[in-house]
């Protein structure tokens, strides 16, 4: 389901009907040992944890962000985040992490088991890089999210002009 769907009551509906019966006939054909949600809807979470439960499967998540960096604005944000770490949290038989602080997070919200993975990076698919040269140009390489809210690119931008400024360039 897309979190940017217009319609968002919509996919939500069409999951909750859908998603229980779909896992049960998924696990007649092919035995689930476990589920493992990645979305952070509390309503998507619930049925899953449900559907998880009925087939007597442990349910997991994964964290790779801290939820209030990535809560949707406004109240709805608020309420997502709280019936997270109230509810869906404390429920799981555990979750994956990337980052020892998130580890943290977890434990201190009651998830019963954690597994630090580290960054999801596979270096076998990526080629060394050449050395760095030295120049007099001032360059800037970003790569993630253009969230202010998550990454601070503007403050990225603004802290390139400063020393642009500084450099006089």
């Amino acid at each position: 389901a897309d979190r940017q769907d217009p319609k968002p009551l919509a996919w939500r509906i069409r999951t909750h009907r859908s998603l229980g019966p779909t896992l049960a006939k998924l696990h007649a054909t092919y035995p689930i040992d476990a589920v493992f949600i990645v979305n952070p809807d509390p309503w998507i979470m619930r049925d899953c944890r449900n559907a998880a439960s009925r087939l007597r499967v442990p349910a997991y998540h994964e964290l790779t962000e801290f939820p209030d960096v990535v809560a949707l604005p406004g109240s709805r944000g608020k309420l997502e985040r709280y019936y997270l770490e109230r509810w869906h949290l404390p429920a799981l038989a555990g979750t994956m992490v990337i980052s020892t602080a998130l580890e943290k997070y977890a434990l201190e919200r009651g998830v019963k088991r954690v597994a630090l993975t580290g960054p999801v990076v596979d270096p076998q698919f990526h080629r060394d890089l050449p050395a760095l040269s030295v120049s007099d140009t001032l360059r800037i390489g970003y790569a993630g999210s253009l969230s202010q809210a998550k990454d601070g690119v503007l403050h990225l931008l603004e802290a390139t002009r400063k020393a642009a400024d500084l450099l006089g360039e």
